[in-house]
């Protein structure tokens, strides 16, 4: 079974090129995903703080640069929804 251990734990590499534009619908989808659910939270809850809007911004800023999309695109993904 050569190649067992590593079948399950191979990174899989998502394509960045401006031809295969999955890098930056990926990180898109995420960074607003992640906006919307914590509009939800801060909706219900109120927990969201200067620290937490820093750590959203550091996390989807750290997103994109892995997935090689511009920084200015982040901002306006999150700024757009942002109700927190």
């Amino acid at each position: 079974m050569k190649g067992a251990y590593n079948r399950g734990t191979a990174r899989r590499r998502t394509p960045s090129h401006p031809r295969h534009p999955i890098g930056s619908n990926a990180a898109e989808r995420a960074s607003r995903g992640l906006v919307a659910d914590l509009n939800v939270i801060d909706d219900e809850h109120g927990l969201i703080d200067t620290n937490c809007r820093e750590q959203v911004w550091d996390t989807s800023c750290d997103l994109a640069r892995r997935l090689r999309v511009p920084a200015t695109r982040v901002t306006s993904w999150c700024d757009e929804g942002r109700r927190f």
